[in-house]
């Protein structure tokens, strides 16, 4: 962290030397970023580098239990949808290589297109198809969520 400040004379802002983190801070630090990077390889792996799908399929999955949690989608009504332009907004990727991706998920059946050219997960029984292939890193990926919650809890 580095602390910065204003020259009144000039109006401009200087970066002061670095501030020195809390050993709390530095061990929290620490520790997301061990859960960051392990997710992120995780990932890598099971995406076999293409983080891009990753983040493309993480933002329509949100957007599907969002509305679950919120009550504004329940099956058997198809889930939510969002446009190519839409997903290439949110993570910035540009719109041609979201299309490539969305269609690659498309041939996986991970995800499917409505009438409105709207992209949505593919679902089966309740359940995403996605959610099914990917089920074994989303459990982990929660292993890890909780290892990291307890290491904290009760910290403030």
């Amino acid at each position: 962290m580095t602390a910065t400040t204003s020259d009144q004379n000039t109006g401009t802002e200087r970066v002061d030397a670095p501030v020195p983190h809390a050993p709390a801070e530095m061990g929290f630090r620490y520790h997301f970023y061990d859960f960051l990077t392990e997710s992120l390889i995780d990932l890598s792996q099971v995406f076999n580098g293409d983080l891009h799908q990753m983040l493309i399929l993480a933002v329509l999955g949100r957007m599907h239990i969002g509305a679950r949690i919120s009550g504004a989608w329940e099956p058997p009504a198809p889930p939510p949808s969002m446009s190519a332009s839409r997903l290439s907004d949110l993570t910035a990727i540009p719109r041609q290589t979201v299309r490539r991706k969305l269609l690659d998920m498309k041939a996986k059946g991970w995800l499917v297109q409505d009438d409105r050219q709207e992209w949505r997960l593919a679902m089966q029984d309740r359940m995403s198809n996605a959610h099914r292939f990917l089920a074994d890193i989303d459990a982990r990926g929660i292993d890890r969520a909780i290892r990291l919650a307890r290491l904290f809890h009760g910290a403030g």
